[in-house]
């Protein structure tokens, strides 16, 4: 699986507590291709596909999900890609959505029973307030 993903052009991003238990976990993808299974459709761009964005309930904390926006801002810059989304469910993630909200991620469309929230990236890049990446593993 691990090859499949590299692949695939995925980044994993992991946060492990003293017991060396993942505590949180992103992982992204850059895709180059229209987006059809999203209506509306998205066309050809380059964008980042945040595939899992999870942290454990028992660890959710201000930092680690600013620190987690942050890495998605930190690649976007790298790799030039002013585009990123995720699919989420709605009424089962409110906490996650307020937080993409509040990071200026809006509501675009939907994917099958979940919508669609996309964050188009500042060329200024004044998004990025520090390099959380010493954060993860």
């Amino acid at each position: 699986m691990i090859s499949k993903k590299a692949s695939e052009n995925y980044e994993a991003f992991l946060k492990y507590d003293e017991n060396n238990k993942i505590k949180a976990f992103l992982m992204l993808q850059i895709k180059d291709e229209p987006e059809n299974d999203i209506l509306p459709i998205q066309p050809n761009k380059k964008r980042i596909k945040i595939s899992t964005f999870k942290i454990d309930d028992d660890f959710k904390s201000l930092i680690l999900s600013e620190a987690i926006i942050n890495i998605i801002f930190s690649e976007m810059d790298k790799e030039k890609i002013y585009e990123c989304y995720v699919t989420m469910y709605k009424d089962k993630q409110k906490a996650l959505l307020n937080v993409l909200f509040s990071w200026g991620f809006l509501e675009v469309g939907t994917k099958n029973n979940e919508i669609v929230m996309v964050k188009m990236k500042n060329t200024d890049l004044n998004d990025v307030k520090k390099n959380y990446k010493w954060y993860f593993n």
